[in-house]
């Protein structure tokens, strides 16, 4: 259940979902890059089972001692395809652990506001691999009400600007109370989809003039090099 290591923002990850999502991921070219369930990824490397099911018992087996935990890391929690009453046990029981940190993070954060309350102990966050996943992601956690709100540009596959519309990213940072932001590549692909140094630096400059921390993955080393910035809320 821990992979620290591989992640580095996280310290474990929880997955009551098994089996394959359906194809959220997807390259410019149709290719469906998930980590786990994509042309490449995991599930298939491994020939685990790709049936989708629910298991709860995962939740058994967590520490008493408090932790970050990456919720759903194999899947989308908001996917379309979980069933609504599977994702209403699996926040049912995020609340009986009130000691833990539960990370969400989705591409769907339109369906955010169907499941509030979400539990006091969920940070949520979306994904934005450009400028159209952000500014949607912004609008919909403006209106989230979570003790941390956060976003993962991770791949980061495009970036055209330091404003949009007219608004600054900080502005578009602030307002919709985003307090955390992680940066990372697209790996397993080559260094194709490799995002541009300069986009990365203009996130970062602007999470700098909010106040936001970063946190860069390491799979930027090839970018960046070894100084990479590994921030955490505090």
């Amino acid at each position: 259940m821990s992979i620290k290591e591989s992640i580095g923002w996280t310290d474990m990850t929880l997955n009551p979902i098994k089996g394959l999502c359906q194809g959220h991921c997807v390259l410019p070219d149709g290719r469906h890059y998930c980590y786990y369930s994509g042309d490449r990824g995991l599930a298939r490397r491994f020939h685990h089972n790709p049936a989708l099911m629910l298991d709860l018992s995962v939740f058994d087996r967590l520490p008493q001692e408090p932790r970050r935990i990456f919720l759903c890391s194999t899947h989308d929690l908001m996917g379309l395809w979980v069933p609504d009453e599977w994702r209403q046990q699996i926040l049912s029981r995020v609340s009986e652990y009130p000691q833990h940190t539960f990370q969400m993070l989705t591409k769907f954060p339109p369906r955010l506001p169907e499941f509030e309350p979400l539990p006091p102990n969920c940070w949520v966050g979306v994904t934005a691999t450009d400028v159209p996943m952000f500014t949607k992601a912004a609008k919909y956690l403006a209106d989230v009400d979570a003790p941390l709100k956060y976003l993962s540009f991770e791949p980061l596959l495009n970036w055209d600007g330091k404003a949009i519309d007219g608004v600054s990213i900080r502005v578009i940072l602030r307002h919709a109370g985003i307090s955390w932001l992680i940066i990372g590549r697209l790996t397993g692909f080559g260094h194709k989809y490799d995002p541009k140094v300069e986009w990365i630096a203009d996130i970062v400059q602007a999470a700098d003039q909010a106040g936001i921390p970063v946190f860069q993955k390491d799979n930027l080393k090839p970018l960046l090099g070894e100084n990479l910035r590994q921030e955490m809320p505090g």
